[in-house]
């Protein structure tokens, strides 16, 4: 069994009527993965939608991907309850607000 931790960076929920979306951005380090990999993946209703999700060693499709969803709630009408930067070296590189 793979040793590893996954570590939030960013994340942000959201509320249109009686639905929720959660999106999270993970950096995941441990004894199989050399250096990191950064992970996106979306909550619906407190269940995990696992086609949103996408891993890559790369940060910068997952940032786009994160990106591009967080647009898409907004066009949407979605209402964004809750946004946390946690305590991570590239929190600044997935906050939005940070640019």
């Amino acid at each position: 069994m793979a040793d590893f931790k996954k570590d939030l960076i960013v994340s942000r929920n959201y509320q249109k009527g009686d639905q929720l979306v959660g999106l999270f951005v993970r950096e995941i380090t441990g004894e199989n993965i050399e250096g990191s990999e950064f992970q996106f993946d979306v909550w619906v209703n407190n269940v995990e939608d696992i086609r949103a999700r996408i891993v890559s060693g790369d940060k910068y499709p997952v940032r786009d991907k994160y990106f591009a969803r967080l647009t898409d709630m907004k066009e949407d009408g979605w209402k964004l309850m809750n946004a946390d930067v946690y305590r991570n070296p590239d929190g600044d590189f997935f906050n939005p607000d940070s640019r």
